[in-house]
């Protein structure tokens, strides 16, 4: 019985070292594991900053692009008001030179009428040098 005591003392010291042993590999390869998922997710939180720190990059570029559009065309806009209110005065100044213009070669035909008139009803008249010597 001793040696059939011992047998199985034996063979559970085996069984026993077989789930050491299992257990040890279990062990280094969840180890193993744990070592590549942190890696992975190292990279993960690496892409994710990098692509964190694009985004915000685009963002800012995007949005000094639009500020520099909207720039450009606030100074496009004035400089077209600009041009459009001198073009404005200058309809006016052309308007007025005209229209003074106009009175002056008024003047003149309303002095002759004027002349005829007081010639007609026998008033005294302009006389042009030569009728002024006869």
């Amino acid at each position: 019985m001793y040696e059939e005591e011992r047998a199985q003392a034996g063979a559970l010291e085996e069984a026993l070292r077989a789930e050491r042993e299992a257990l040890h590999k279990l062990t280094a390869t969840l180890e193993l594991e744990r070592g590549r998922s942190k890696a992975a997710s190292d990279r993960d939180a690496d892409a994710i900053i990098e692509l964190r720190t694009a985004l915000e990059v685009e963002r800012e570029q995007s949005a000094a692009a639009m500020q520099e559009a909207v720039r450009r065309a606030t100074a496009a806009a004035m400089e077209q008001q600009q041009l459009l209110q001198q073009q404005q005065q200058q309809m006016r100044s052309s308007a007025m030179l005209e229209g003074f213009g106009a009175v002056s070669q008024q003047q003149p035909q309303q002095q002759s009428l004027e002349g005829e008139a007081t010639e007609a009803e026998g008033g005294p008249a302009t006389l042009s040098p030569q009728q002024q010597v006869r």
